[in-house]
């Protein structure tokens, strides 16, 4: 088990698993456009290589430092403002990446809002 940190609403899903429904935001379209045009905001396959299993694993950081290079200021409170929170999570890492990490869903013994 170890502790790692996410960007999530209430009911543990990520940003990125609402991205079609949430793009009409043009500030969330703009953070989603810079996400996907740059090499350091590699998804999982890239980053972790593979990708999460879906409905086992999703993504997440090693650190709050690690999550706050990937999310800047400005992208979590646009965040925010769509109830999206940071959570720290204690669970069991199943890959680990050069920014991210996926861990298994079924393993949360811990899950604590922190902003």
């Amino acid at each position: 088990m170890e502790t790692i940190y996410r960007v999530q609403n209430r009911y543990g899903k990520g940003p990125y698993s609402y991205k079609e429904r949430l793009e009409n935001d043009r500030a969330l379209f703009t953070m989603f456009r810079k996400h996907e045009n740059d090499k350091y905001h590699s998804g999982p396959i890239r980053d972790c290589g593979r990708a999460p299993v879906r409905g086992v694993e999703a993504c997440a950081f090693e650190s709050m430092d690690s999550l706050r290079l990937w999310f800047t200021e400005d992208d979590l409170k646009v965040l925010h403002r769509h109830r999206f929170r940071i959570y720290r999570i204690v669970a069991d890492v199943t890959a680990r990446g050069h920014a991210q990490v996926l861990f298994n869903v079924s393993t949360i013994v811990s899950t604590v809002k922190m902003a």
